[in-house]
């Protein structure tokens, strides 16, 4: 999630006002024009009607994760095709505030309507990650033997003009060459090198850097923040209250990952939840429900880390739906406590997807699921 304490403002001072503790809370959302390099154009903010717009994010998109819905008074000062719009969300404190970003988007062909004498684009936007599904390679991409992972991954974005660039790095480098046909997009190459070692698919942050780290479960991350009903909550209830669904019958809990490669790499590791606190593990079941995973790692330790993360999806069944007032410190893979008290729910949740409408009094939309133990 992104950062609370900023401007001299503490966690507490800024999570008080986002809860509303001391009164209305004052969000005002702003919008700037950029060029296809980033660059600030002008605010455009009086041109966005924030009550017909939305930010939608899907943390499962095999794709692009972030798009938004933006319905934009046309004065003939955007290039459409070019330009790219950029998104702040403020929140007024005493005597300032705090601002956090929400993504630089890409436009695409705008659908055109009047209000009266004035002409309205509703513009179905995406985030940057859209240059590596577009931009394809000009012959088969090979990728010698000995390249580092991270390094090579670098270079394919900066092929496709991209500079903002958030990676960790790495020592690891390819035991043999790979190659891949050139209508092979720059993004699925990309996204295959950094699962051979264990790295989060690329995404797309707020200030519109491309980003992976390597990965790591939601068993072991830390809570980032607290959803309650209690005194200070600001989830919906009513007709707009939560929902939960679970279903844990055909959840593995043993799962086995091969790596069986044409150069002769031959690796396997078996991982079993026996957590007796878990529902469906070994000890709680008295019985094994095995998954064999055929997988692609450059060593045991990715292996390792993609069969882990494997069983942790595997065994996260238990989602809920919420709404919220719109709360726009949300990012990519959030991890919170969530306590429904009328769901008889207290646990730790993934975020998997939110929708954000872009006015103060609006509903934000939350799917997550259960962290479970294993």
């Amino acid at each position: 999630m992104l950062p609370l304490a900023q401007n001299g403002y503490s966690v507490d001072q800024v999570k008080a006002a986002l809860h509303a503790v001391h009164g209305n809370r004052r969000l005002h959302f702003r919008f700037a024009q950029l060029t296809k390099d980033d660059q600030f154009i002008r605010d455009i903010t009086n041109l966005v009607q924030v009550g017909q717009s939305s930010i939608s994010m899907n943390n499962t998109a095999d794709q692009i994760k972030r798009s938004a819905q933006l319905n934009v008074k046309d004065d003939g000062g955007i290039n459409w095709p070019q330009d790219r719009i950029q998104v702040f969300a403020r929140l007024y404190l005493p005597n300032g505030y705090v601002e956090w970003p929400q993504g630089i988007f890409l436009l695409s062909s705008p659908t055109t309507k009047y209000q009266g004498l004035n002409r309205y684009r509703a513009v179905q936007a995406y985030d940057a990650m859209q240059q590596l599904t577009d931009w394809g390679f000009s012959a088969r991409y090979v990728v010698n033997q000995g390249a580092n992972y991270v390094d090579t991954v670098k270079s394919i974005l900066q092929g496709a003009g991209i500079t903002k660039i958030n990676i960790d790095q790495t020592g690891k480098t390819l035991p043999t060459w790979l190659d891949w046909p050139p209508d092979t997009s720059r993004l699925e190459v990309g996204n295959t090198l950094l699962k051979l070692i264990n790295y989060e698919a690329l995404h797309v942050d707020e200030n519109g850097y491309f980003t992976s780290h390597p990965y790591q479960t939601p068993q072991v991350r830390a809570e980032e923040y607290v959803y309650a009903t209690d005194g200070q909550s600001v989830i919906f209830g009513g007709s707009n209250g939560a929902t939960s669904t679970e279903d844990y019958f055909s959840v593995p809990n043993t799962w086995i990952g091969v790596v069986s490669e044409p150069n002769g790499l031959y690796l396997t590791y078996t991982y079993t939840n026996d957590n007796p606190n878990s529902p469906t593990s070994t000890v709680s079941r008295g019985r094994a429900v095995t998954k064999y995973i055929s997988v692609s790692a450059t060593d045991l330790d990715s292996l390792q880390g993609i069969v882990e993360q494997q069983a942790s999806k595997d065994t996260m069944v238990h989602q809920v739906s919420f709404s919220t007032a719109v709360m726009p410190i949300h990012s990519y893979d959030d991890v919170y406590h969530f306590t429904h008290n009328p769901l008889y729910i207290d646990g730790k949740f993934e975020e998997i997807s939110w929708t954000m409408p872009l006015q103060a009094g609006g509903m934000m939309q939350h799917v997550a699921q259960e962290v479970i133990a294993i």
